[in-house]
């Protein structure tokens, strides 16, 4: 037995509920595609907007979810996040919606936003925006591509794409060049601080040096944007004015800007409108590394890279830190491999640079003191768990983060090699116990020198001693291959 198209569609059209459609087979047994279409999509928002609160989550999560369980329609629907098939479509990289997939995309990208704020607390969802988008969509086809319309959002994804090919000196054509300079007139005439910014500094427009102040200082007046920020400050830099490159600068790093960061440690380290202090370009530096870095070890949008990259160069013009310059830059390696960055070449050329400064080894067992790895597991103050296997010559002990939502974990080790973000850290201890607690919670630990000579360490929760572990432990890489 089969399920029929018919059958797949009534599921697609929300004739029939998942629990329905999955008594008629098993998955395994769907041999018939049903290709979501975006008339399905539209009538997702068609249904959303009539409702409100839980009811439209409980239907769009329904939908969503289980339509991806289905082979066939998990091949088709082609949304983020939610999809088992490696082999996804890409919208289109300019923001606009060219195809009816790319307004599928369009649509249940930002529907996956709306649910996750309105777990976060919202008590409605505002679908028309979306509505809107698709209906531009469908009256944009047969039309030129400059005469395109779209709402504003759109728009504004379109203008910073072009604006950033721009700037890199990609090839535009004429007709995106006209989509481009027409939105961005469009915007600045609805308020939007970014165009005034864009139109400010894009060398599209290749406006004379005191027009693009005006622009870049009225966008900065307006909303005191750290982009903004970085940009005025990018343009009074090339205007030699460093004193105030420099304050603009130190607003947007105030914000956590990271492009600000970088030119403020610079003009630091050089002393460049300001005076010298390699201490400040230092601690700002470290500050945007571990920002950074918790960020890629919590997937979030990050400059990780650069950030790892930035402290391996400034430790490699340190005397004191030449080995630990390596270290980094194995981390940029690491994440540069997760998404390609015009860093790599540099990042290739310091590691060959720095890796004679650590003494390279080709074993996968690596031995270190217990408390290294308690101290990885325990950064950011979570409370972890510790489980135990017996072995033949000791345990393979399990430490893990409890908080789902925990960031994962970046293990290097730079003798071997070795970056990786891990979800656990499992290490083999020798001991001659038969038996050792399992499922112990800890926050906390401490290092017992009193007992014969021979450290030991004692995991705590709160202040309660729970267990004792030997010193030393062993890491083998093998357990993450």
């Amino acid at each position: 037995m089969t399920i029929t198209k018919e059958r797949l569609r009534q599921f697609a059209r929300y004739d029939i509920t998942a629990k329905e459609l999955m008594t008629d087979n098993h998955m395994e047994d769907i041999k018939e595609e049903y290709a979501i279409s975006l008339e399905d999509v539209k009538e997702v928002l068609s249904k959303l907007s009539c409702m409100s609160g839980k009811a439209s989550y409980d239907f769009y999560e329904e939908w969503l979810f289980h339509i991806t369980l289905l082979t066939g329609l998990s091949q088709t629907l082609k949304a983020p996040y939610y999809l088992v098939s490696n082999k996804l479509a890409k919208p289109s990289e300019d923001g606009l919606l060219h195809n009816d997939f790319d307004a599928m995309y369009y649509v249940v990208k930002r529907l996956d936003k709306y649910f996750y704020d309105f777990e976060k607390g919202k008590d409605t969802i505002d679908v028309t925006p979306l509505i809107e988008a698709v209906d531009c969509y469908e009256a944009n086809v047969g039309k030129p591509f400059t005469e395109w319309n779209f709402p504003n959002q759109i728009k504004d994804a379109y203008v910073r794409y072009i604006d950033s090919q721009a700037k890199e000196e990609r090839k535009l054509t004429d007709e995106q060049i006209a989509l481009f300079k027409r939105y961005v007139d469009e915007l600045i005439a609805c308020g939007n601080t970014a165009a005034i910014r864009i139109k400010g500094e894009s060398p599209v427009f290749a406006l004379d040096a005191k027009t693009q102040g005006e622009y870049l200082q009225k966008a900065f007046d307006l909303d005191g944007d750290s982009e903004t920020a970085y940009s005025l400050g990018m343009f009074y830099y090339d205007q030699n004015d460093y004193v105030k490159a420099f304050s603009y600068f130190s607003y947007g790093q105030m914000f956590q800007h990271f492009d600000s960061t970088v030119k403020l440690a610079d003009m630091y380290k050089t002393g460049c409108g300001t005076f010298k202090s390699p201490h400040a370009q230092e601690k700002i530096i470290r500050q945007a590394y571990e920002r950074e870095r918790k960020r890629f070890c919590q997937s979030y949008d990050n400059r990780f890279v650069e950030a790892a990259y930035l402290m391996g160069e400034m430790l490699e013009d340190s005397t004191e830190y030449p080995g630990v310059a390596y270290y980094r830059y194995l981390e940029a390696e690491y994440a540069n491999a997760q998404e390609k960055t015009n860093f790599t070449k540099k990042i290739s050329q310091a590691l060959k640079r720095t890796k004679k400064t650590v003494k390279q080894k080709k074993d996968t067992v690596i031995q270190r003191h217990v408390d290294e790895f308690l101290m990885e597991v325990l950064e950011g103050g979570y409370t972890c768990a510790f489980d135990a296997e017996k072995e033949e010559n000791g345990f393979c002990i399990t430490l893990s983060r409890l908080s789902s939502n925990a960031p994962k974990i970046l293990l290097t080790f730079a003798d071997h090699g070795f970056c990786r973000l891990v979800d656990k850290i499992i290490l083999h201890i020798q001991s001659d116990a038969e038996e050792l607690l399992t499922d112990v919670l800890f926050d906390n630990y401490t290092i017992d020198y009193s007992k014969d000579g021979n450290a030991r360490t004692i995991l705590y929760l709160d202040t309660n001693p729970l267990l004792e572990l030997p010193e030393q432990a062993e890491f083998n890489i093998k357990d993450y291959e």
